[in-house]
């Protein structure tokens, strides 16, 4: 079937402050191209979380990703954590 895109759906987990604006401990997203930055921006859409808090902490599989996420693939088993960058000092 040409032309027919599969949808995958990933799996995200909120921390902290996140949650407190989600109200969830997590949730599920479907994605068409699989990519990192489009799951980023599914979820900012929804809650504004660039706005509200700059730049986000993104872990996949336990490891931090700083940039690079319109070339970063996700599969349907990849762990995806959201949280706010704490700084302090």
């Amino acid at each position: 079937m040409e032309g027919l895109k599969i949808a995958m759906k990933v799996k995200v987990k909120y921390l902290a402050g996140i949650r407190n604006v989600t109200g969830k401990t997590g949730e599920e997203f479907e994605l068409e191209n699989g990519t990192l930055e489009e799951l980023i921006n599914i979820v900012d859409s929804k809650y504004s979380l660039k706005e509200r808090f700059g730049r986000l902490m993104i872990i996949v599989n336990e490891k931090s990703v700083w940039s690079d996420f319109e070339n970063y693939r996700l599969s349907e088993k990849d762990e995806v954590v959201i949280g706010q960058i704490i700084v302090g000092g």
